[in-house]
C-alpha cells in the first residue's frame, strides 16, 4: 500500500530569519511523503530568496496579498493534495520523527481520530531551548474540553496538528475575521464530529519572541467576544463551562485593568452557575 501524502502548510511574513530552520526541519523528516506549501503573505524581506536557495522539488511557493495567516492556511489547504494537513508557523520547528510518529497513532489508535497533535518544547530567538516542555492530556472526545478552554488544550495547533483532510471537508476552513482564537475555534467544529489523539513527545518547538499574537490582551479579548458568538448555542447547553467562560474573560479584563467590565463578567459567571473561585473573585 502506498504511503500517504502530508501536505505541510507554512504561513509567513517577513520571516525569512527563521524560515531557513522552519523548512528544514521539515526537509529532515524520516517520513518522506510530503509536500510543503508556504504561503507568503506579501513579504518584504528575502523569503523568496530562501526558498529559490533550497531548490526542492517538494516545496511549493505561493505568494499572495497581505491577506493573515488565516487567509494563508486556507489557501494552503485549497492547494494542498495530501491526505493529511499539518500547519507549520514559520518560526517554530519540528523534531525528524514529528510526522511518522503521529501517522502511527492515526493507524493504531482505538478512537479512529481526524486530528493528531503532540507535545511542544519552546526555543527562544536564538534557538536555545527555554520553559518546561508540555505534554498533551485530551484525547478522544474532546469537545467540552475546547468549549471552555481558556488557552487551547491542543498544545501549540498551529504548529502540532495532523489533520485528516476529511476534517475540513466536513467542518469547513479557518474563519478569516477572527482576530485571535483562530486555531481553536476551528478545533471546535472538527470536535463536533471528530475525535483527537496525540503523541505524548515534545515533538515540535515553539519559539518565543515578542512579536508572538498571543502577547497582545486586546486582541485576546476581541478575539474571545467573537469566538463567543459563534459558541454561544453549544455553551448555553452547558452552564458550568459557560460560567467558566464568563470568569476566565473577566480574569482578562482584570489584567487589562478594567475593574468593571471584569465584575460584569465575573457576576454573569455567577448567574450562569456559581463557582467558589468565581464568587471569591468578586472580592478581588
Amino acid at each position: 500500500m502506498k504511503n500517504p501524502l502530508v501536505s505541510v502548510i507554512i504561513p509567513t511574513y517577513n520571516r525569512a530569519l527563521t524560515l531557513q530552520a522552519t523548512i528544514q526541519s521539515v526537509l529532515r523528516q524520516t517520513y518522506k511523503e510530503f509536500e510543503i506549501i508556504v504561503i507568503d503573505d506579501d513579504s518584504r524581506d528575502d523569503t523568496e530568496q530562501i526558498i529559490n536557495n533550497f531548490n526542492d522539488k517538494k516545496i511549493i511557493y505561493i505568494r499572495q496579498d497581505h491577506k493573515g495567516a488565516s487567509f494563508a492556511r486556507n489557501k494552503g489547504i485549497e492547494n494542498a493534495k495530501g491526505e493529511y494537513i499539518a500547519f507549520l508557523d514559520s518560526d517554530d520547528i519540528w523534531l525528524s520523527t514529528k510526522i511518522e510518529k503521529q501517522l502511527a497513532v492515526f493507524k493504531n489508535s482505538k478512537f479512529n481520530p481526524g486530528v493528531v497533535y503532540c507535545g511542544i518544547g519552546y526555543i527562544d530567538e536564538n534557538s536555545e531551548e527555554i520553559r518546561e516542555e508540555k505534554l498533551p492530556a485530551y484525547k478522544g472526545n474532546i469537545f467540552l474540553y475546547l468549549l471552555g478552554a481558556r488557552r487551547n488544550v491542543v498544545l501549540g495547533a498551529g504548529s502540532t496538528v495532523l489533520v485528516k483532510r476529511e476534517c475540513f471537508k466536513e467542518c469547513g476552513l479557518l474563519d478569516e475575521n477572527l482576530p485571535y482564537r483562530i486555531d481553536l475555534e476551528l478545533l471546535i467544529r472538527i470536535s463536533r464530529k471528530f475525535t483527537f489523539d496525540y503523541v505524548s513527545e515534545p515533538l515540535a518547538k515553539i519559539r518565543i519572541h515578542n512579536k508572538r499574537m498571543s502577547s497582545n490582551i486586546d486582541s485576546i479579548i476581541k478575539g474571545r467576544d467573537m469566538l463567543f458568538e459563534k459558541i454561544h448555542n453549544d455553551l448555553k447547553k452547558h452552564r458550568r463551562v459557560l460560567a467558566k467562560y464568563y470568569y476566565q474573560t473577566g480574569v482578562l479584563y482584570l489584567k487589562k485593568g478594567d475593574t468593571n467590565k471584569h465584575r460584569e463578567y465575573i457576576l454573569k459567571s455567577i448567574r450562569a452557575f456559581p463557582l467558589i473561585r468565581t464568587i471569591r473573585a468578586l472580592w478581588r
